[in-house]
């Protein structure tokens, strides 16, 4: 910490007066400090203050020189000194105005501020807005002070205690009354042509004059927007250029804060006046088409309409005409940009579907989607723009967002996708985008162009396909009827799998590693989808490891806090995305060992309750056993084959240790007995092969022999058989195989083995009838081990003598199967019942 005397050599270097400088000298802490400088700082000159506001500061402590003014270096110093600053202000709200002129001049005061500025009374709170709203009414927007009180009015409004349910009726009254003077003081702070800092707080106190009062601040900021476009000039002759600028940049904020309050304003009279100033058709075309700010401020509220279906549909009705004209005459790359987004939201965004046996409307004036695209793709090709310290940055940055949000649409076409991998500058652009950028929006927007890119065609059932056939007779794409030529064909999986393969080469996976725990809910659904795509090539899921996939999806797919119960809330995706993860974690866990997937610094049983929860994407089973995530099947396109795949990653999680496999018994067991009987060939199958896998553990072993449950485990043997009963080949091994590995636990396993007239007459059967060596190698292992005849497992006469009589039969099966290893066992069981 800083030493006072430090402090007075500073404050001596700068000429301060001494009697400050011995205040400093003589205090004793901190808090004494904060009072002394304050109380004569109230009491000294105006020069006195001014050299204390604009004095420079070179602390021995910073590592480098850094401007900073005492007061804030002095209440940022600890929690001690803001509290007291806190308590002093609240008792001397004369100092605000001083204060609040520091903040205007220093950046470091209003970092010593923010941290208490909820702590303040209502009262020293309501001063500071007072003081900020009056000095803006003189404040140039852009400007530093300007920012300074744009944070202290947003400071006002964030602060929690402001909320329609809690707040005092008094301070609710003040803010209405004051609302239309406070807008009219922050519509210059909406202008798009500032930056985001000056515009963001514009924002937040929107949303929280709609929280306070929905109705009335809609209408507040309806007659703002009427004010400024009557004032603008009802003519192109004396249209003022800043404030319809001002206009369009409120009302295009407007549909970020709240699209339904934008889609008021935007549809209302004066707004659709405006197309008359920017009529393509007439034959004088306005000045104003010429501007680049004010066509640049259009396009940007066109853009963000699109966002509501009613407004989308006022766009197209009144103002596509200027958007036509101003992407193929404007001749600005920034107007182009824009123009072009919107004829993408406008022309092929949420396109109605076509009316069955209606031909194709002809539009002369259509621009084409590979047009528009190429747009975007030019810009993004270029290195992402991320300086933010002019005007001019903001638009370069605005623009290549522009182009982002445009090829992220775009991309879903085929052309565009084959052209996007295509271009190594794309691609390193958008891995940039994602690694170095702080833009949540553009960060969204690359992830969903690598998604579109690398996404497979739906996989369809056979009943689904002729769903389909008949649905595109019915819509005229029959033998007789006219073939939808816009249709876009499913590509082959051979074609995307190339294009993964590139992407996977771009590291994306390794900064997905990296900095996924700073995205939004948004970017993490968008990742989820990503990686399942990622991960569908059985060539490329070594790398996908390799580079981190599987700790990604483990981050998605993982509640953010350990709980018993958790619901769909706790998760960082939403619940589709929940299961669209566990789908990608699964088929990296079906291709390599997951002993070599999770190294030594994550233990495989983490990834367990996940694909359990996939088993039915009915929920999640909890300690207690119960569904706590009670979640409808819907949320899979394809729920049997992510049941499948699920089966296949915990057969293969059963195998690591016995951890896995006791902790998969312990909360998978009911979903998995039902699976055993599924109706499906592929899930049957593969459950009971996790079930042999299983059989291996004490656990399961349990389920079958427990005495304290003999009636169940009696149902479960007899289960055991009839699957090994069972036509398909994969499935009589596992059972058979199961039944082996059961049969290894002793007497415990041997006795009730031996009872199971079911199970007993099982094997024999096969051991006439069966013709693969695998499963008579299992046969023939259970039958020895229970067969016993050793000191740990007695010999059981009845079931010796009926073994016995199988002699001929054991002698039969070298040459029926062929199998050396069969054979070999069938001679030693003989020796032994000889």
């Amino acid at each position: 910490m800083t030493s006072t005397s430090e402090i007075t050599g500073d404050l001596a270097k700068l000429g301060i007066s001494s009697k400050v400088s011995q205040i400093v000298k003589d205090s004793k802490s901190w808090e004494d400090l904060l009072k002394a400088v304050t109380i004569e700082i109230d009491a000294s000159s105006d020069a006195t203050f001014s050299d204390l506001v604009s004095g420079s500061y070179t602390f021995k402590d910073s590592k480098t020189p850094t401007p900073r003014s005492v007061l804030p270096r002095v209440v940022a110093s600890s929690p001690t000194n803001r509290t007291a600053f806190v308590t002093f202000l609240d008792t001397r709200p004369d100092l605000v105005s001083l204060y609040a002129d520091l903040v205007a001049k220093s950046d470091d005061s209003g970092d010593a501020l923010a941290p208490v500025f909820p702590q303040l009374a209502t009262k020293t709170q309501r001063k500071f807005l007072d003081v900020a709203t009056g000095s803006l009414k003189g404040e140039k927007p852009g400007s530093k002070s300007s920012l300074a009180h744009l944070r202290i009015i947003s400071s006002y409004f964030a602060s929690p205690r402001l909320q329609k349910t809690t707040s005092d009726d008094d301070e609710i009254k003040y803010i209405k009354e004051s609302r239309h003077k406070l807008l009219s003081l922050l519509a210059p702070y909406a202008d798009r042509r500032l930056p985001p800092q000056w515009v963001s707080p514009v924002a937040l106190v929107l949303v929280k004059l709609l929280e306070l009062d929905y109705d009335g601040t809609t209408e507040t900021v309806q007659s703002l927007v009427d004010d400024l476009l009557l004032v603008s000039g009802p003519s192109e002759a004396n249209a003022d250029s800043n404030l319809l600028i001002q206009a369009f940049s409120i009302t295009s904020l407007l549909f970020h804060v709240d699209k339904d309050v934008g889609y008021s304003v935007f549809s209302s009279d004066a707004i659709a006046a405006q197309h008359k100033l920017f009529d393509t058709t007439a034959a004088k075309p306005s000045p104003l088409l010429a501007s680049e700010d004010v066509v640049i401020a259009a396009m940007d509220l066109l853009s963000s309409a699109c966002v509501h279906k009613e407004a989308r549909n006022i766009v197209k009705e009144r103002f596509l005409g200027m958007v036509k004209y101003a992407f193929e005459l404007s001749g600005k790359t920034s107007v182009t940009v824009l123009a072009a987004s919107v004829l993408v939201k406008t022309t092929y965004a949420n396109a109605q579907p076509k009316i069955p046996g209606q031909k194709p409307q002809e539009d002369e004036d259509h621009i084409d989607l590979k047009t528009l695209s190429l747009v975007f793709e030019e810009q993004v090709e270029k290195t992402p723009y991320t300086k933010d310290e002019t005007p001019e940055d903001h638009m370069a940055k605005f623009i290549y967002g522009t182009a982002l949000e445009g090829l992220a649409f775009t991309s879903l076409k085929l052309d565009t996708k084959m052209r996007v991998v295509a271009s190594s500058n794309i691609l390193k652009n958008l891995v940039t985008v994602v690694k170095s950028t702080k833009e949540g929006p553009w960060v969204y927007c690359a992830l969903s162009i690598f998604e579109n890119v690398t996404t497979y065609a739906p996989k369809v059932t056979e009943e689904q396909k002729r769903v389909d056939k008949l649905k595109e007779y019915a819509e005229g794409g029959g033998k007789d009827g006219a073939k939808d030529e816009n249709k876009q064909k499913h590509e082959p999986d051979s074609l995307v799998a190339i294009r993964c393969k590139k992407v996977l080469a771009t590291d994306i996976v390794s900064v997905l590693a990296t900095n996924s725990p700073s995205f939004t809910r948004a970017a993490c659904n968008t990742t989820a989808r990503l990686l399942r795509n990622l991960s569908t090539d059985k060539a490329q899921r070594g790398l996908f490891v390799q580079q981190g996939g599987l700790t990604v999806l483990l981050y998605l797919v993982l509640p953010k806090v350990e709980k018993k119960e958790v619901s769909w809330e706790d998760f960082r995706v939403d619940p589709r995305e929940v299961v669209v993860a566990t789908s990608g974690l699964a088929r990296a866990l079906i291709s390599i060992d997951p002993k070599l997937a999770f190294g030594t610094k994550i233990s495989p049983a983490v990834a367990i309750q996940p694909l359990v929860r996939q088993l039915s994407n009915a929920g999640n089973i909890g300690s207690s056993g119960r569904s706590v995530l009670d979640t409808p099947q819907q949320l899979s396109d394809i729920p049997l084959l992510d049941v499948f795949e699920a089966l296949l990653a915990l057969t293969n999680l059963a195998s690591v240790d016995e951890k896995c496999a006791g902790l998969i018994v312990h909360i998978a067991w009911e979903k998995l007995e039902i699976l055993l009987v599924s109706g499906n060939e592929l899930v049957q199958r593969a459950a009971v092969e996790l079930l042999c896998n299983l059989a291996a553990s004490p656990q399961c072993a349990a389920k079958f022999f427990d005495p304290a449950t003999k009636a169940s485990g009696t149902s479960r043997l007899r289960l055991l058989a009839a699957l090994a009963d069972i036509d398909d080949l994969p499935v009589r091994l596992a059972a058979t195989g199961a039944i082996a590995m059961l049969s290894e636990w002793g007497p415990a396993a041997v006795v009730p083995l031996r009872e199971s007239e079911p199970i007993v007459d099982r094997l024999l059967q096969l051991l006439h009838e069966e013709t693969d060596g695998g499963v008579m190698v299992r046969v023939l292992t259970a039958l020895g081990n229970m067969l016993g005849n050793n000191d740990s497992v007695p010999a059981d006469p009845k079931f010796f003598g009926r073994l016995q009589a199988e002699v001929p039969a054991l002698q039969s099966v070298g040459a029926r199967t062929g199998d050396g290893d069969a054979a070999e066992l069938c001679s030693e069981l003989v020796a032994v019942l000889r």
